[in-house]
């Protein structure tokens, strides 16, 4: 019913994302690194009974761009992080799952359609939630002998 194909030669964009309110509004680097995400997202053909097929993307939620891939691209990480903060306000990004680099968990990453109310009463604004640097569930918890103590005694 549904043919895969993963397109990496070519990436489509609709005219209406290009001459979009959102699309206009964004730097150099975040127009980069969205055709860069352009370019990582796998179509999938859907056929409809009496009417015409349509495509949608089939990896959506499990898209993969790290700070080391867009350094390997000229991209530096200050601006690729503000190019990723860019992308989710105007509507073109979701985070699915954040990642942890402490522990090699990339971060994934949806295309998102918001874009298209961008400007208007229905968009619906978004922020990339920042991680609290220190989680109490990682490193060692009170009571195991490596537990940093206050009074700066060993034990």
């Amino acid at each position: 019913m549904a043919r895969h194909r993963t397109i990496s030669e070519n990436v489509v964009l609709e005219r209406k994302l290009i001459s979009s309110r959102a699309f206009r509004r964004l730097s150099k680097t975040a127009m980069i690194v969205l055709l860069d995400f352009m370019g990582k997202r796998q179509m999938e053909e859907v056929k409809h009974p009496r009417r015409k097929s349509s495509w949608q993307i089939k990896n959506n939620g499990e898209i993969q761009y790290t700070y080391k891939e867009a350094e390997g691209r000229g991209i530096p990480s200050s601006s690729f992080q503000r190019a990723i903060d860019q992308l989710i306000e105007h509507g073109f990004l979701s985070v699915s799952q954040t990642g942890a680099g402490v522990f090699r968990a990339a971060t994934l990453y949806a295309l998102d359609e918001r874009w298209k109310d961008f400007g208007s009463d229905d968009f619906k604004s978004r922020k990339r939630t920042k991680k609290s640097r220190w989680k109490h569930e990682i490193g060692f918890q009170k009571g195991h002998p490596h537990y940093p103590r206050k009074d700066g005694s060993e034990k």
